[in-house]
C-alpha cells in the first residue's frame, strides 16, 4: 500500500478538540510528516432524520467548496447518545486526498467507523504541498517541483482508494452515494 492510501485510511488521533472554522492548523500524519488542516463547518442532524437524510443534506456545501476551491473536503460521522449524528468537516488542501481525524468531532459525539468526503475536481491541477506529502515523491518521478500535477478524480463515483479507507460517503454533483466495499455502492437520495 502506498503512502497515498496509508494516509487515507488511517484515522490519524489527535489529541485536539474542534477548531474554529477557517482556522489552519498543523497536525502530524504516520507515515506522511504534518500536513495542514483547516476546519470549515460543524454539521448536526436534525431531531429525527436519518444519517442518509444528514448526508444528503450536507453534500452540496461540500461540492460547493470543492467546487470553488478544487481540494477534498472531508469528516469522520460521529454520533451521540440521543442518536443525533454530527460531522466536523475539513480539508487538508489536497486535490485528491483528505485524511479523516477521529478526534475531530464535535463535542458531546463519538466518532463511528464511517466518513464523508468530496473529491477535489475533475481537471488537471498543479500539486499542492499536501499533495506531494500523501501522494509521496516518487509518485512524480523525476519532474521539478514546480511542474508537479495532478490528475482530477471522476466526481461522481468513489475512487480506488476511496474503498480501502472503510465505508462512508462520498458528495457528488447529484447528491450523495455511500459504499461499504466496490460490491456494496449505493445512491443517497437527493435533497
Amino acid at each position: 500500500m502506498n503512502r497515498f492510501a496509508i494516509a487515507l485510511a488511517a484515522f490519524a488521533s489527535l489529541a485536539t478538540a474542534t477548531a474554529a472554522a477557517g482556522e489552519v492548523e498543523k497536525v502530524a500524519v504516520p507515515n506522511v510528516g504534518t500536513i495542514t488542516y483547516e476546519h470549515l463547518f460543524d454539521a448536526v442532524s436534525e431531531a429525527n432524520e436519518g444519517l442518509d437524510d444528514f448526508m444528503a443534506r450536507i453534500s452540496p456545501r461540500l461540492r460547493a467548496f470543492s467546487d470553488e476551491t478544487g481540494f477534498e473536503a472531508c469528516g469522520v460521522v460521529a454520533r451521540n447518545d440521543e442518536g443525533r449524528f454530527a460531522v466536523a468537516i475539513g480539508t487538508n488542501h489536497s486535490h485528491v486526498a483528505c485524511v479523516n481525524f477521529a478526534s475531530k468531532v464535535p463535542q458531546g459525539f463519538q466518532p463511528t467507523m464511517e466518513t464523508i468526503h468530496s473529491h477535489g475536481g475533475e481537471k488537471t491541477f498543479a500539486a499542492s504541498a499536501t499533495d506531494i506529502a500523501l501522494l509521496g515523491k516518487d509518485a512524480f518521478g523525476s519532474r521539478s517541483r514546480t511542474s508537479l500535477r495532478v490528475t482530477g478524480q471522476n466526481l461522481h463515483m468513489f475512487s480506488k482508494t476511496d474503498y480501502h479507507g472503510g465505508a462512508g460517503y462520498l458528495a457528488t454533483p447529484n447528491g450523495a452515494i455511500y459504499q461499504n466495499g466496490p460490491k456494496s455502492v449505493r445512491e443517497v437520495a437527493a435533497r
